[in-house]
């Protein structure tokens, strides 16, 4: 092995040790996120409703990723989406009620906050499912032992 092909391999073992800092990174603030989600309230049913799939999904993309020591930028993408959204939803519910309280008009309109909230959760739901779901299209050999390992 000649001094070049050493650099190269170095250089190799570095950029791959670097991708997985940073998908453990990727993965320890989605874990953040949905720890974040675990603790909202909502009094709307449907909202709430929207909100448990992103959890279960989530620890299930979470998971698998894990176990390929990588993560997925679409799906980091759609959890901290969700976590955006729903703040600014609650953001609004809190303005909302406070103008009431107060007799104040509104002061930051969100018209239909409601249905594009739950429009939003659902469009970033499809996604997190879509690229979770991507992890277990493998042989079957492979999901088995991905499951196996989680056990």
């Amino acid at each position: 092995m000649n001094f070049m092909d050493l650099i190269g391999s170095l250089g190799a073992r570095f950029k791959d040790s670097k991708q997985k800092n940073l998908a453990s990174l990727r993965r320890s603030e989605g874990a953040t996120l949905l720890k974040k989600l675990k603790y909202l309230r909502f009094a709307d049913p449907e909202i709430r409703g929207k909100v448990q799939p992103f959890l279960v999904t989530g620890e299930k993309y979470l998971e698998l990723s894990a176990l390929a020591d990588s993560w997925d930028p679409l799906a980091q993408g759609a959890l901290e989406e969700c976590w955006e959204t729903l703040k600014a939803f609650l953001t609004e519910v809190d303005e909302s009620s406070q103008e009431k309280r107060f007799s104040l008009g509104d002061q930051n309109p969100f018209p239909l906050a409601r249905e594009r909230v739950l429009a939003d959760l659902d469009r970033q739901l499809k996604i997190l499912q879509t690229r979770t779901n991507e992890y277990t299209q493998g042989s079957g050999h492979d999901t088995l032992a991905a499951r196996e390992e989680l056990l």
